[in-house]
């Protein structure tokens, strides 16, 4: 959470957490091949940021279903 916090006391219009990266914006997919990228993208991140060490291991991803374990929610595999 400090890490969150401090992104957040470097720019004037957070008052305390920052979580989302600046300058996202929406795309349409329109490929199978696209859609995987952007969903292997999505379950790298918590990896990425050091959160846990496996896409599975991260609580709130649906990795953990692609993984053919249960997750939090019902998810509809691609």
């Amino acid at each position: 959470m400090d890490f969150f916090r401090i992104r957040g006391e470097a720019q004037e219009r957070i008052t305390k957490y920052k979580f989302w990266k600046d300058g996202l914006h929406a795309i349409l997919i329109e490929s199978s091949a696209f859609f995987e990228q952007k969903l292997h993208y999505i379950h790298q991140n918590p990896v990425e940021a050091m959160i846990v060490e496996e896409t599975e291991d991260y609580m709130f991803s649906s990795a953990k279903d692609y993984a053919g374990k249960k997750g939090l929610v019902k998810v509809e595999l691609y």
